[in-house]
């Protein structure tokens, strides 16, 4: 599934997203694909989760 987020805190485990479409939803640190580039709080983006764990996703785009 793919979902669009709003960075809410960048860690050193990784970033966290916050779902605003579900529930204010907020995923376990994860990481970003290579080409995004430089992420910031509060930018949005989208996550692909490869299954219905908050944990198993990947950052592939801001916008």
């Amino acid at each position: 599934m793919v979902l669009k987020g709003k960075i809410s805190s960048i860690e050193s485990s990784g970033i966290r997203v916050l779902f605003p479409e579900r529930d204010n939803d907020v995923s376990w640190p994860l990481k970003a694909a290579s080409h995004v580039g430089t992420l910031q709080v509060g930018d949005n983006v989208a996550v692909v989760f490869f299954s219905n764990c908050m944990n198993d996703g990947l950052i592939i785009a801001k916008f």
